[in-house]
């Protein structure tokens, strides 16, 4: 079995005339947590819409489960796929349960009773027990963000994204959220690829780090390796935040 569960070669993407991403080549590990960092207007979220066929590619590849994004076959493969996005998106006019639902009801036949076990479990998980039956505006910001990632693993994913998860939280919400991704990895045997500039995040959960410098890879490899990086781009990353 491959060890990668994403693999990118040669991998260019354009916004109109501008080149955003250009021939970025990374191999993803199965069952770790990849973060994606860098400064403002690098390219991350560029690069995770890319992975999510959100975004058009100019140039090059890639391949998730060991299936070209491109092709047909891999749509039925985004049922693997979770995605928690940086606000949350849940639908404010339904309960947490509801939005949970959203996933199991549209992908799936199963009766209402095993889609409210599921429910229930996926809020238990995420420490989010009694609270199925609020509306996203009587959540907190750390709640919404646990609700958000139980509608996201609601078909038990094999990979799961997340842009900028610990946005607007503080530093001890976002912990508690971080321990709950690691929670995850470790007893789903989940992996992950989360897009955040939070240093303090970033040394709690990641595996791997890939640094995005003007649509370009700069480093990819551990912590402690780009902590000992003399590159002048990365230093001035570390140092300013």
């Amino acid at each position: 079995m491959n060890s990668n569960l994403i693999n990118i070669n040669n991998l260019s993407v354009n916004y109109g005339k501008t080149t955003v991403l250009e021939d970025i080549n990374i191999s993803i590990p199965r069952g770790e947590i990849t973060v994606i960092l860098g400064g403002s207007g690098c390219g991350k979220t560029t690069l995770l819409k890319s992975m999510l066929k959100l975004q058009p590619l100019a140039a090059g590849s890639i391949k998730i489960f060991n299936r070209n994004i491109k092709s047909s076959e891999f749509n039925q493969e985004l049922k693997k796929i979770g995605m928690v996005f940086q606000n949350g998106a849940l639908l404010n006019s339904i309960t947490v349960r509801n939005n949970i639902s959203i996933p199991l009801k549209h992908h799936t036949n199963l009766p209402d009773e095993i889609i409210d076990r599921i429910i229930i479990s996926k809020l238990k998980l995420v420490n989010l027990e009694g609270a199925g039956h609020l509306l996203p505006a009587e959540l907190s910001g750390g709640m919404k963000k646990r609700a958000a990632v139980a509608r996201a693993i609601a078909l038990d994913p094999v990979l799961l994204f997340c842009d900028e998860p610990s946005a607007g939280l503080d530093p001890i919400t976002s912990a508690s959220l971080d321990n709950l991704l690691i929670k995850l990895k470790q007893q789903l045997d989940m992996t992950m690829v989360i897009v955040t500039h939070e240093l303090a995040s970033v040394r709690r959960i990641a595996d791997n780090i890939i640094f995005l410098h003007e649509g370009k890879i700069l480093f990819q490899g551990s912590y402690n390796e780009i902590q000992n990086s003399d590159n002048r781009h990365i230093q001035e990353f570390f140092s300013s935040n």
